[in-house]
């Protein structure tokens, strides 16, 4: 079933994918040889935490990370660990937050 959305839940999306966005603006420049996936997943967590979001992701099914990553050929949803970037490394993340509605974003780059 298909949920058409009034002005005002159109507007809470777009104002959730907006702070997302911040977010990944933010993250992009710590991807970088030497960072590992945790230490990026923990920025995120606190990004999310200091513009006043919650993490979908940190808590779902015992998942106790605000983000998934995985570098160059691990399958999606990679789990943060102490892997680190390498220079040329493809980095794949993505988070989920929550703000009045919920957004989601992945996206890749390469280090």
């Amino acid at each position: 079933m298909i949920v058409i959305k009034n002005k005002a839940s159109l507007q809470k999306m777009s104002t959730a994918g907006q702070l997302l966005n911040e977010i990944f603006r933010e993250i992009v420049s710590e991807i970088r040889s030497g960072v590992s996936t945790l230490e990026l997943d923990q920025l995120i967590a606190r990004l999310i935490k200091e513009k006043g979001l919650s993490s979908k992701t940190m808590g779902y099914m015992g998942y106790c990370h605000s983000s998934c990553i995985s570098l160059n050929d691990e399958v999606v949803h990679g789990v943060p660990s102490a892997m680190c970037f390498l220079e040329r490394t493809l980095c794949r993340y993505g988070t989920s937050i929550l703000c009045r509605h919920n957004a989601r974003r992945c996206e890749a780059i390469c280090s």
